[in-house]
């Protein structure tokens, strides 16, 4: 096995993390037309494939702008 123990398990972790969230996502978009999806980056570079299969090409990637005027509406 690769890293220490503590790494291990934070690893195991993640992938149960990340299969929740797939099947929750492939969940909802079978019950509702549309769906947001919001997540940070380090589960879109794992599950980008299975999301992409199951709801198409995303039509938004990235970061919104954080001006001041944007957060204070």
């Amino acid at each position: 096995p690769k890293g220490n123990y503590l790494q291990r398990i934070s690893e195991a972790i993640n992938m149960t993390r990340n299969r929740h969230l797939a099947r929750m996502i492939s969940k909802e978009i079978q019950k509702y037309m549309h769906l947001l999806v919001v997540y940070g980056n380090g589960h879109h570079a794992v599950l980008r494939k299975a999301v992409e299969a199951t709801m198409g090409k995303p039509i938004y990637e990235g970061t919104l702008s954080r001006s001041p005027r944007l957060l204070s509406t």
